[in-house]
């Protein structure tokens, strides 16, 4: 649990057999009251300023751990600049984080330490220790363009949905609330089944494509709570046929970009009313 838990969640969380953090020096106390079942890992705060102790405290707060024959699993933090460019600040975090490390490591010998998500992993192997956190790898997406180089990525999450109405309109048929996109001649406007409820961002819509049959078709004004539109001109769109929202045609990364957000709000942001189906080698093994 990388987040910090409640007082009156922790008893639920030692009988889930939970690995709960110490994310600060107040919170230690509810977490010794717990016991010695309790599975711990200690986070230092080396300057994301987040959650954590301060590293002047650690040394303290292990001692207390030891004294109540409370032990830890793990020992970490997190980078707050891993994805950019200029690495001074890891190596700064870092060597605030190896200065405390020793004299943790000689009360919890067997705690594994770790720092690095998903952008420090491939970017930053000093910070790999034994363990890595990533995250927005996990999507096959790269954290920053210059990390495109260090290993080969797939994207794993596409996003679709399904045309459900189709209307030919003639031009200067204005399209969808505000009246503020007109077609500029006569086109087939697509409905599809997916709108900012489902988690696909409102402030997209001006620039924005999706794909249907592999072919790009722009967004058509603003994108409703439950719909968007698509402006597909003269192609024959069908109800029912697949529109992809992102994947493998349009990159979850050019939708960040049209919504001026970062690819992992995209991708935490499809709601929950969307149904998760789960491939291996193509073929479902399971839906969420």
């Amino acid at each position: 649990v990388l987040g910090a838990a409640a007082a009156e969640e922790i008893a639920a969380a030692v009988r889930a057999r939970l690995s709960l953090t110490i994310t600060s020096s107040e919170a230690l106390g509810p977490l010794l009251r717990a016991g010695p079942r309790a599975r711990l890992q200690l986070k230092v705060d080396t300057g994301m300023t987040r959650l954590g102790v301060q590293p002047r405290e650690a040394v303290a707060v292990a001692t207390r751990l030891a004294r109540a024959g409370l032990g830890l699993e793990g020992i970490y933090t997190h980078l707050a600049t891993a994805d950019d460019a200029d690495s001074d600040y890891v190596r700064e975090q870092l060597d605030r984080f190896e200065a405390v490390l020793p004299a943790l490591r000689a009360r919890f010998p067997q705690a594994l330490v770790h720092a690095a998500n998903s952008a420090a992993a491939l970017g930053h192997p000093r910070s790999r220790y034994d363990l890595v956190r990533i995250g927005l790898a996990m999507y096959g997406l790269y954290p920053a363009p210059r990390l495109v180089e260090t290993v080969g990525l797939q994207p794993a999450m596409r996003f679709l949905s399904r045309v459900v109405r189709t209307a030919r309109v003639p031009p200067g048929t204005p399209v969808s609330y505000g009246a503020t996109y007109r077609v500029r001649r006569s086109s087939t406007v697509a409905t599809v089944a997916c709108g900012y409820a489902d988690g696909y961002p409102r402030l997209a819509g001006p620039s924005a494509q999706a794909a249907v049959a592999g072919q790009r078709l722009p967004v058509a004004g603003r994108v409703c709570m439950d719909h968007l539109m698509l402006d597909a001109g003269d192609r024959a769109v069908r109800v029912g046929e697949e529109v992809e929202l992102f994947g493998r045609t349009v990159a979850v990364d050019e939708v960040a970009a049209w919504a001026h957000t970062i690819a992992y709000e995209i991708v935490c942001g499809v709601g929950p009313r969307v149904p998760r189906v789960y491939l291996r080698g193509g073929r479902p093994i399971g839906v969420g």
